[in-house]
């Protein structure tokens, strides 16, 4: 991976998920998605994704639930 994109990550998930980062519209029923851009890369939350000049380069999907 390219080594620009990994930094972007981190930086990313400390600047939302560490440091309460600014939310967007949610793409989920009572879900918080949030949001990081910095130059011509975007990131959202959620099922995560990062966007270079509007193209999407990086996908990520995490899924859980609750077992009684």
């Amino acid at each position: 991976m390219d080594k620009k994109l990994v930094n972007f990550l981190v930086t990313a998930k400390k600047a939302t998920y560490a440091g309460k980062g600014a939310e967007t519209i949610p793409s989920r029923l009572k879900s918080h998605d949030l949001i990081y851009k910095d130059g011509d890369y975007k990131w959202f939350s959620g099922i995560e994704k990062i966007f270079y000049k509007k193209k999407m380069v990086y996908e990520c999907l995490f899924h859980g639930g609750l077992i009684e």
